[in-house]
């Protein structure tokens, strides 16, 4: 769908070469000055938690474009600024705040949206720019679903079983089937589960890392209600 550029909410407006959400943090200095971001290093930070909106929150509002929507996380020990994006797809590929997206403090505001479902996440930045790892994906929209119809209701998510070979690990269960299944290894997009007719589904997921994985499973119902089930298993390295 196409956007129209960010409106400043309530702090000064990063100047951006593409159409873009604007993001404005409740800091006056937050969106200044946008230092270098060194993709390249991982810093040795949290990552952080988000608060607000709660994952799969749905927003009906009749004037989403002129409505400062507020997102928060939790402060991460070390850090000096924050990443913040938001995107239509989980993937990120290419955030709608691209070029407004590095803040001071642990919360913003943001106008401009427009009906929709759409992704966010955060990361938090050391004094050299150096980005920590991402935050669980959260997830809301803005005007879907039919108020009073029941969409809003989380969607079921059960995990029958799990068995790990190696370093994967298979994953078996049921969902409901309005809407679709995302999978997530240690916070990070990984697949979208195929779901049978009936909601059966089975994913096997490789370890990110040696030591402990977290896999995610977030159901979402088109309505952006969500259900989430975590799996923890331990990979000893080869």
């Amino acid at each position: 769908m196409p956007h129209r550029p960010f409106r400043p909410a309530c702090a000064r407006l990063v100047r951006s070469v593409v159409p873009a959400l604007l993001l404005a943090t409740l800091s006056s200095s937050a969106a200044a000055d946008v230092p270098l971001i060194r993709l390249a290093g991982e810093a040795k930070l949290l990552a952080p938690e988000p608060t607000r909106p709660m994952r799969g929150r749905r927003f009906d509002e009749k004037n989403p474009e002129i409505t400062k929507f507020g997102f928060s996380w939790a402060a991460v020990e070390g850090a000096s600024k924050y990443l913040f994006q938001v995107d239509e797809e989980s993937t990120f590929h290419a955030p709608l705040n691209s070029s407004a997206q590095v803040v001071s403090a642990t919360s913003c505001q943001v106008v401009g949206f427009e009906k929709g479902g759409y992704f966010w996440r955060v990361a938090a930045l050391d004094g050299f720019g150096n980005v920590g790892p991402w935050s669980p994906v959260s997830r809301f929209s803005i005007n879907t679903g039919l108020p009073g119809s029941g969409d809003d209701e989380p969607p079921k998510l059960e995990i029958a079983d799990h068995t790990q070979i190696g370093h994967s690990i298979i994953i078996t269960g049921s969902v409901e089937t309005d809407g679709r299944l995302e999978a997530y290894v240690n916070g990070t997009h990984v697949d979208d589960v195929s779901v049978m007719d009936d909601g059966d589904f089975s994913i096997t997921v490789d370890a990110e890392k040696v030591g402990d994985n977290t896999v995610r499973l977030v159901a979402l119902k088109r309505s952006g209600a969500t259900t989430y089930r975590e799996v923890t298993f331990h990979f000893e390295g080869y």
